[in-house]
């Protein structure tokens, strides 16, 4: 029975925290905004493109577009550090932030 018990807090711990991570994660550009307009400027295009696609999404206009930008493979290998900006703007499927809240939320229903 205290393994069912510990086994619980800790699915509502990383309830909790994935809640607490989307809530603290802000779209943003992750390079320098000037550098992420001057290339999109140059080819909207590369706004799907590495690594436009995760450094730049405020500038691209995707802060609401729940995607990976990295590969699966490497995003499952860094679910534990969701709350790394970073991750977070390069996992937000993974992660379940910038857009990807309201999609998580449907797949636990």
């Amino acid at each position: 029975m205290d393994s069912f018990k510990v086994a619980l807090f800790l699915i509502l711990l990383m309830m909790v925290t994935v809640e607490k991570v989307s809530s603290e994660i802000v779209c943003q550009d992750i390079l320098e905004e000037q550098l992420c307009a001057s290339q999109v400027k140059m080819d909207k295009s590369q706004c799907h493109e590495e690594p436009w696609n995760s450094k730049c999404r405020k500038t691209c206009g995707r802060c609401d577009e729940c995607y990976d930008a990295e590969s699966m493979m490497t995003c499952d290998s860094q679910k534990a550090n969701c709350d790394d900006i970073n991750v977070a703007h390069e996992c937000s499927r993974t992660c379940g932030v910038l857009g990807c809240e309201k999609v998580m939320s449907k797949r636990k229903c």
